[in-house]
């Protein structure tokens, strides 16, 4: 289906019959160029008005409704602009008609689902919808907003059809002349599966500095309504060197690689069943392996179907943790296993007013209480008033669970390198900020040139 905007296109003045005078004389010849001159910007502006623009009139009048495009995922804003010409994009909530909420998770093939609400505002509040658009892995970025665009148009149909506007939209089939479509099941030789296979590597250096670093991942996933897995293997090594100033050379090594297995059974539309098996080599965390097996019991307040606007979760696990060290621990061990468990809370909300994560999170081992960590985390966006936003992000832990951690007092080389984890009783992060946007409340218009400077 594809709705059309039909512009109203004003004819040309017929042009003045007959010839013009050629008759050479030095004031007219000066009297036309003094016309062409002050003609030609204008002729240059109108060949450049932006194809995509609302009719001026239209918005001034109210014959056209305003959108304010509230983007929590990937939007080509310029893109929906363009396509969509007969509403009046706006900066802020307070003028819009209709706010558009869109929010995205992954799925299960690695593609993205959106979620877009469209909340009517003013007199356009009796009238909201929501509409949801999945994207395969395999779509470029070109065919994902093209698929995001034709849903918001989809979307708004509904409110344009409210305005007298309407009598300039037509809506065209594009599909088979059958009203009908046989469904036909089509076999899936990959039962679902997905893999992604990744690489990265780094070279850099100066005259006494030099470093780099390669680092690679496989992943494996299969995710339905009923059963979610999940393998992980990756790798990461990096090494760098320094020349001092008595000529002597400082290097530093960082090694990492492991592995993961995830399976989740769904329960229901608020419960969820799983574990949980990885083992890890870390330098920098004096593991030579590290294997964690845990099963875990999640509880969603709302339904998991509202994970995209609102999601409250509780997530305990109960597992054992066996560890063998690259060098002997502060505790005077080379191995051990101990039983741990583990308590997450998170709430995320994505509303009209801004989004809002917070959670919480509690690690014990269990063969000694004090051996623990207590994580709170959070990130806020509030739109405070018209234009003006607050921002802030946080994270703080009390960390006593460091029972990896090597015997004897770190070298300055290997503080400054970050070549072995260092003992700590916490952690912590914070930023905020505010943001104040003012100034015409219509935002249609499109011009990308000098991007680069901007």
């Amino acid at each position: 289906m594809l709705l059309m905007w039909r512009r109203e296109e004003l004819d040309e003045p017929p042009a003045a019959g007959g010839r013009a005078d050629l008759t050479p004389g030095l004031g007219m010849k000066i009297q036309a160029l003094t016309l062409m001159a002050l003609l030609l910007p204008v002729s240059l502006a109108v060949a450049q008005e932006p194809a995509a623009a609302p009719d001026s009139a239209a918005v001034l009048n109210g014959e056209t409704i305003r959108v304010f495009l509230d983007c929590r995922t990937r939007c080509d804003f310029d893109h929906i602009r363009r396509e969509i010409p007969y509403v009046a994009w706006v900066r802020d909530r307070q003028d819009a008609q209709v706010h558009l909420l869109i929010t995205s998770q992954r799925t299960g093939a690695g593609g993205r689902e959106n979620t877009l609400a469209f909340i009517g505002l003013q007199d356009m509040a009796s009238v909201s919808d929501t509409l949801l658009q999945v994207s395969s892995p395999t779509d470029t970025n070109a065919e994902e907003r093209e698929q995001l665009t034709r849903t918001i148009e989809l979307g708004l149909i509904q409110f344009v059809a409210r305005t007298p506007l309407a009598d300039r939209i037509e809506v065209a089939w594009t599909g088979p002349q059958e009203s009908v479509l046989d469904a036909v099941e089509t076999g899936d030789p990959w039962n679902s599966w997905i893999f992604r296979l990744r690489a990265n590597g780094s070279l850099g250096g100066e005259e006494r500095t030099s470093a780099y670093s390669v680092s690679g991942s496989i992943s494996a996933n299969r995710t339905t309504e009923d059963l979610k897995t999940e393998i992980w293997t990756y790798g990461h090594y990096s090494e760098s060197s320094f020349e001092l100033s008595d000529g002597s050379t400082s290097t530093g090594l960082r090694r990492d690689y492991g592995a993961s297995l995830l399976q989740v059974w769904s329960l229901g539309q608020h419960w969820s069943v799983g574990g949980e098996a990885s083992a890890r080599h870390s330098l920098f965390g004096n593991y030579d392996l590290r294997a964690w097996v845990a099963p875990a019991l999640e509880f969603s307040v709302w339904p998991y179907a509202e994970s995209t606007r609102r999601q409250l979760t509780f997530l305990y696990a109960l597992g054992v943790q066996h560890s063998d060290y690259v060098e002997i621990t502060i505790f005077g061990e080379t191995q051990e296993t101990r039983p741990a468990h583990s308590l997450f809370a998170g709430l995320s909300m994505r509303e009209p007013w801004g989004n809002a994560t917070v959670g919480f999170e509690a690690f014990q081992y269990l063969h000694d209480p004090e051996r623990h960590r207590l994580e709170f985390f959070g990130w806020l966006s509030v739109r405070l008033f018209r234009g003006l936003d607050l921002n802030v992000n946080g994270r703080l832990a009390r960390v006593k669970d460091q029972i990896n951690l090597r015997a004897g007092e770190a070298t300055d080389e290997e503080i400054l390198l970050r070549q072995r984890e260092l003992g700590t009783d916490f952690r912590y992060d914070f930023s905020f900020g505010l943001s104040y946007r003012f100034g015409s409340i219509y935002n249609n218009a499109v011009n990308p040139r000098f991007e680069a400077l901007d």
